[in-house]
């Protein structure tokens, strides 16, 4: 049960914080008002007029989901897999959105490779963090 809340809060966790980050890259880099919210044409030609930071903050958008709905999962599951199911699950979200919108190649590259990256770390973090503290050794009396 823990693994299934785990997971269900992890992807809630990687949803609000790609829509969070991609929030404050929106306002930062303002997307151009003319652009057409259904026709992926106006949508690729967008993505490709629009400036680098813009780019850059959208790869981070799936980068940081991937990595705090991963820690999230973790924590709740105490399993290191649900991590990289949420990354997994980011990676497909993101093979849709490459294949319907024409994005400049560096682009695609990053925003597949950015969901897994979150998760890798957010495995490695989290594993650490979660480790159990190492027992003092004790002390050998002198015979």
């Amino acid at each position: 049960m823990r693994t299934l809340a785990g997971i269900l809060v992890g992807i809630l966790v990687a949803i609000a914080t790609v829509l969070a980050i991609s929030l404050i890259g929106d306002l930062m880099f303002p997307a151009n008002a003319d652009a057409g919210v259904r026709d992926p044409e106006q949508i690729s030609t967008a993505f490709s007029t629009a400036p680098v930071g813009a780019q850059i903050f959208l790869v981070l958008a799936w980068l940081g989901g991937a990595f705090a709905g991963g820690i999230v999962a973790r924590r709740i599951s105490r399993q290191g897999w649900p991590v990289l199911l949420i990354a997994a699950l980011l990676f497909l979200a993101a093979l849709p959105i490459i294949s319907i919108v024409a994005v400049p190649a560096w682009l695609m590259a990053a925003l597949l490779a950015a969901p897994i990256v979150g998760g890798f770390l957010a495995r490695h973090i989290s594993a650490q963090a979660m480790a159990p503290a190492p027992e003092p050794e004790a002390e050998h009396a002198e015979v």
